[in-house]
Formats: structure tokens, sequence, C-alpha cells
């Protein structure tokens, strides 16, 4: 291990949507998400009919048409973000996603964007040329750092990840925008896993089970705003977790493209944890193994034809046993039993799932786990899987707990990340004084239109609250959410008045005249250039 601790990188916004099934009428943002995972949600439903007709096709026999759908798919308000009706047809359905869920994510980040960042998009989209995906990105929301976009299939997101963290850590960019975006539009691709016996015949994944015997396809989009943590606490941002280390590399010919290599995987754990001040075989906290990418038919198929062993779910879960072996047990778990496989989006998910753990303080449990697969050395390692939810633990003194995340994609790229809890941090004492003094509050949006509407829900909001002494921290998240909107008003809440907070009309960012005129008078006969 190295003996320079690397520079942590802080999450410090999030935007996702991700599948609800037939147990609500929208997909889940990432805080119902988690709910929806406490409450052992699975959101399997069948192809909704206006995607493709089923019935109809002449593949039905080995077709199989269970998966976890977007809902709403074709709504997408262009003239709220600025673009043109024109751009908008042109645009992927993906490409649509993207854009409003990376708006989105730096709204909750509450940061002034406009001319900043990085955008680093994992992409799945065969509508239009790969390389423009995480332009239009920057384009639309006037990013001008690099923008990248990567496809190492189901570890896409982990690859963005990485290299969002290595240029932060290098001072290339003050923000980056990490995001994924999985739609599964094209028939023809059902049809391949189809007839690649790829998925599950009742379309649930079911990780570490004895039974586990494929996956089912799902649709999601996350996007996550990262920045060194020593920027986030010097901008006082909301932390929701911090990347300690990544690390990802390539099987290369030690076996099939479909296999996981477990001496593979191990480098690029190893890769994640050098330099961090951590070691896997002596953790300071209770470690919790977020494994992405277990209970595959197609892996357990391939090492049964490759290695002579059904050893798919094994094959991960007992070098994480061995490699993280310690004191205590290691809880394991996945979310793939809830949403099963959303490929380019899988682990942007299951960070998801990560940042709200640190948040709630409970990791969720596993689902469709009835019998623990008996190839994997539960005793002997200490392993257990997650069955009930389970307050996450730390001995580390300062109480963050340690999560690693480990992905591969078909192809042989895996990668690794060391995720732990956000720091602790007490609020300045004017906040919890607030009540005594008037609050400013500020209030933004895109439009006339979404800027009402965002006036409207802070009043509801001040009227509903009845600790006053917390107006002021809702006020700065207010401001804060404000600061890149094209159209802002304020208001003022005086303790002293009982009557509603009032907004005045609103006034447009873009009527702000620079300080420094410089006018261009064209050259002529009688008047030159000054």
């Amino acid at each position: 291990m190295s003996s320079t601790t690397r520079q942590p990188i802080a999450i410090i916004g999030i935007s996702a949507e991700l599948p609800s099934g037939t147990l609500s009428t929208k997909d889940y943002d990432h805080k119902e998400f988690f709910e929806f995972l406490l409450n052992k949600g699975e959101s399997y439903e069948t192809v909704l009919p206006e995607r493709f007709n089923i019935d109809a096709s002449q593949f039905r026999t080995n077709y199989y048409s269970e998966g976890f759908i977007f809902k709403n798919l074709y709504q997408f308000d262009h003239v709220e973000l600025g673009i043109t009706a024109a751009d908008a047809r042109a645009m992927a359905l993906s490409t649509r996603k993207l854009v409003e869920h990376s708006f989105l994510s730096l709204l909750d980040a509450g940061i002034e964007y406009r001319g900043r960042n990085d955008v680093y998009e994992a992409r799945r989209n065969y509508a239009e040329d790969p390389y423009s995906i995480a332009n239009k990105v920057s384009y639309h929301l006037d990013l001008v750092g690099p923008s990248l976009p990567t496809d190492t299939a189901c570890s896409s997101t982990v690859s963005a990840l990485h290299l969002a963290v290595q240029v932060l850590r290098a001072g290339d960019c003050e923000t980056a925008l990490i995001g994924g975006s999985q739609l599964n539009h094209r028939l023809v691709d059902w049809i391949q896993y189809s007839a690649g016996t790829l998925l599950s015949p009742d379309g649930k994944c079911k990780p570490f089970d004895a039974s586990a015997n494929g996956f089912g396809r799902g649709e999601g989009v996350c996007v996550m705003v990262l920045e060194p943590l020593s920027a986030a606490i010097r901008d006082d941002d909301n932390i929701y977790a911090c990347v300690l280390g990544t690390g990802i590399n390539s099987s290369g010919g030690a076996a099939p493209v479909s296999v996981p290599v477990a001496e593979a995987q191990i480098k690029a754990m190893e890769r994640a944890y050098e330099g961090t001040g951590k070691s896997p075989l002596r953790l300071i906290s209770s470690n919790y193994m977020q494994l992405v990418r277990l209970g595959f038919r197609w892996i357990l198929k391939a090492y049964l034809h490759c290695l002579g062993t059904a050893a798919g779910d094994p094959t991960e879960a007992n070098w994480v046993g061995e490699k993280f072996n310690q004191d205590g047990e290691i809880l394991v778990g996945s979310v793939k039993g809830n949403i099963d496989l959303l490929e380019i989006t899988s682990s942007l998910a299951s960070l998801c799932k990560v940042c709200m753990t640190f948040q709630t303080g409970v990791i969720p449990l596993n689902v469709n786990l009835k019998t623990p697969n008996p190839a994997i050395r539960w005793d002997q390692y200490r392993l257990r899987p997650v069955t009930e939810p389970t307050p996450i633990t730390s001995r580390s003194s300062d109480g963050r707990p340690l999560v690693s995340i480990t992905r591969s994609g078909i192809g042989g790229f895996n990668g690794h990340a060391l995720i732990q809890g956000p720091p602790r941090r007490s609020r300045p004492e004017a906040i919890s004084t607030a009540s005594q003094h008037p609050v400013l509050f500020v209030a933004g949006g895109l439009s006339p239109r979404s800027s009402a509407a965002v006036v409207e829900d802070v009043v509801a909001m001040v009227e509903k609250q009845t600790e006053k002494e917390k107006l002021a921290h809702m006020a700065t998240i207010s401001g804060r959410r404000s600061k890149g909107m094209t159209w802002r008003s304020y208001g003022v809440w005086i303790p002293e008045q009982a009557g509603l907070l009032k907004f005045p009309d609103f006034t447009s960012n873009q009527l702000t005249i620079s300080r420094y005129i410089v006018t261009i008078i064209p050259a002529s006969e009688d008047i030159t250039a000054s």
C-alpha cells in the first residue's frame, strides 16, 4: 500500500429515476428508491405494450417479457431546459434522461455550474453517435470542462467514476458530473438476450441463492456530482458519501469475456485501496460489500462449460471473504433482487443505496434469498447476507463506516470503489437561533413558470414549518439551489409578522449587465474603429 494518502472525493448531488414496477404510478428518486429497498420491494412487471408487441413476435416461444420498465418514457420538458423542439425530437431518449437528471443533480448539489465542470457519462444508445451524448449534456447545461462518454458494458458507470476521481485529484477541474442511462426499448436486444439464455425464466435475479438462474433487464438513470472533500467542507456542501479510492483493470486473456476472473477483480480492489490508508485485511469499520454483479445465469453457465464448476456467485463472494478476512463478519448485499440488472446504470444504483445507507444508518435486506448458495464459504469467511434491515456500524474513532463496491462488465472490465460515510459536521450556531431574526429566502427556476412553482413550494414549506429555528437552514438550501437559475425572486420572513412569506415579481439573471462594456464601431471612410 502507498504511504501517500490520496485526497477523498465527496458526492454532493444526486438525481435518479429508478423503476417502481406495479408499486407506484411513477418511478422512484433516490430517496424513494431506498424506502422501496427497506420495504423488500421488487419492481418486476411485464414489458408495456406501447414499447413493442410481444405476442406478435415470431420469437415469442423463447422470449422473456419480464423486466423493469420506465413509466412516462417519452415525457420531456424541453422548453424548461431551453431546448428547441427540433433539438428535442432529434435527441435520443437516453440523452434526454441524462440532460434532465444532470440538471437535477446540479440543482441538488446547489452549486453554480454554468461555464464550469466536467462530464463523464456512461452511454448506452444506438440512435445517435455515442460521442455526442456527454457533449449534449455539456452543451445544454453550459458545462465547459472535458466531456467524455464511456462504455464498458455493465461496468460503465464505475469506469466513469474512476475517471472523474482521477481528474479531480489532478486538479484538472473543480467539479465533475457522472451519469448513466439505460433504456431497453429495442426489441432486438431482448431477442438476443433471450436466445442466448441469459435471462431468468421467471424474470427474477436471485443473488447469493442456490437457485440463481439468470437475470432480468431493468431500466434506470442516475447522475451524481463530485468534488474534492476539502472543497465540499469549505463550501458547506451536503455530503452524501466520500470516495476514498477506485481501481480498474481488464481480465486480459485469463478467461472468456463473459466469465468473472477472481484474480483480476482482486487486483482492481487492491488498486482502489492503494493510497487510502485503509487495508482490506485490517478494516477499522465493519465492512459491507455491495456485490453488484451476482446471480447471473450466464456466469454460472460460462463457468460450468469453461471450468467445470457452477461458480458464478461463489467466485466473487469467496475472494471477497478471503481478502477481507477480519475479526468481525462481512455483510454482503445486492440490489439486483429488487430491480435486476440495470446494465449501464447498475453501479450508480448501488451507490445510491450506499449513500442512503450512510444517511439513515440502516442496510436494506436482500430479497429472493431462500437457500444460500452452498458453494459460497459463508462460515469459513464469516460472510453474512443481509436478510433484515441492519444497522451499519463502525469501530473507527470518527464513526464513519466503509463500503466496498465491486463491479465487472462483459468484455472483461473490472472496477472497484471504496466508499466512506460523510464526515460529521456541526451546524453554525446562527442557524439554531435564527428564529429570533428575519430570514431571507431566494427561490428561482429556469423559467417564470417553474420559478412561480418553486416560490409556491417555499411559501408552503415556511407556512407548515412549526420549528421556526429551522427556517434559516431551509433558506440556505433554497438560496443555494437558486444560484444557477436564470429567474429568481426573494422574500423575507419576519418573526414579528404573522403574515405569509411573500415574494415580489421575478427578475432575470440574464438582464444583469457586465461591468466591462466593449463597443465596436464598423470602420468606414469617416469613422475609424475604436
